[in-house]
């Protein structure tokens, strides 16, 4: 929020002005195209302005920001199927400890902390 020069809650594009050092990153869906009316706050979220995304595009490449469009389902997709990759992995972990396989390091341990605090 230092670098933007904008309070807890005021976060705003218009801040990249502020980043004279080009620091911040900024990430926009990549369905947002210039034409596209996007509501943000002018660095105070006690009202909302209603602009071109092409004109907030151009405001930020002033400071020689770097735009950068991403495709924000495709990430949100990619995140959860790596979720569910190594969900796959830990589950496959627990079979083999229940098939006489070898077991997880317990450091001594027979209780885990969640199962039975007092005698942890």
């Amino acid at each position: 929020m230092k670098m933007l020069s904008c309070k807890k809650g005021n976060v705003s594009p218009f801040g990249l002005l502020a980043d004279s050092t080009n620091q911040v990153s900024f990430y926009i869906d990549s369905k947002i195209t210039d034409d596209t009316s996007i509501l943000l706050h002018p660095m105070t979220n006690e009202m909302t302005l209603q602009v071109r995304a092409g004109d907030v595009f151009n405001y930020i490449n002033k400071n020689k920001t770097v735009i950068d469009f991403t495709n924000i389902e495709q990430s949100i997709k990619s995140q959860k199927d790596q979720g569910v990759a190594e969900k796959h992995v830990q589950e496959k972990k627990k079979e083999k400890n229940n098939d006489g396989g070898p077991k997880e390091d317990t450091m001594g341990l027979t209780v885990k902390k969640e199962d039975n605090f007092p005698e942890w």
